[in-house]
């Protein structure tokens, strides 16, 4: 059974989660800043200053996720295939057409 203090906390964690999301897509990681300046108001109370705090959290975890995230456009090294018909060709030890050179003509 849930108890009401629970149920709140996870209310309170849902918007959170909501309000991040939101302010993240809209000014990124500038969204942190803004959160801190709502966090140091002092009109604010207690239970507003934790869904703040909670807010601050999760888009510096949004922040984080994005930039550890893969990057289709990343650079990447460049790295010649396994095997190629010249490398097969000596492994089996044959040489490959190569052009020849006659002397004396």
């Amino acid at each position: 059974m849930i108890g009401p203090g629970t149920a709140a906390e996870q209310a309170l964690r849902a918007s959170a989660v909501a309000e991040a999301a939101d302010l993240f897509a809209h000014h990124g990681d500038a969204a942190v800043e803004l959160l801190i300046a709502r966090i140091h108001d002092p009109d604010l109370s207690p239970a507003d200053r934790r869904r703040y705090r909670l807010t601050r959290l999760e888009v510096e975890r949004l922040g984080r996720a994005r930039r550890q995230a893969w990057s289709p456009t990343a650079l990447a090294v460049w790295q010649p295939p396994l095997f190629s018909w010249g490398g097969i060709k000596k492994l089996f030890g044959r040489k490959s057409k190569g052009t020849s050179r006659r002397r004396g003509r």
